[in-house]
């Protein structure tokens, strides 16, 4: 029964926070909170590296993509892209019409009102 109470105390004890002046908890926290900062500040840089890293991966998908529909637009001339020729008349803004002047698509305001 000595060595239950004996193990019970061990426990105990080394879940109990250690005595410490006030002075030394204060300096404590101070210290556990600068290396909490330092953490966080360093979890928010890996952070913004995986953002950028997605914005990277997103912009050459986009790029592929883009790049995929017009070889096959230039090597289809033909009806067999017609819902190419209309998302791209449909969505490409005006400012970014003269990008895609080669393709000799109908753009909506060149199309005759019916």
């Amino acid at each position: 029964m000595a060595e239950d109470s004996a193990t019970k105390d061990e426990t105990t004890a080394r879940h109990r926070p250690p005595r410490m002046r006030r002075a030394a908890v204060e300096k404590k926290a101070a210290e556990l909170q600068r290396a909490r900062d330092a953490l966080d500040a360093q979890l928010r840089d890996l952070n913004a590296v995986k953002r950028t890293w997605a914005r990277k991966d997103d912009a050459r998908r986009k790029i592929i993509a883009g790049a995929l529909a017009l070889e096959h637009l230039k090597a289809n001339p033909q009806d067999q892209v017609v819902p190419v020729r209309r998302l791209l008349a449909e969505y490409v803004k005006d400012r970014d019409r003269r990008l895609f002047e080669d393709l000799e698509i109908a753009w909506p305001a060149d199309e005759p009102a019916s």
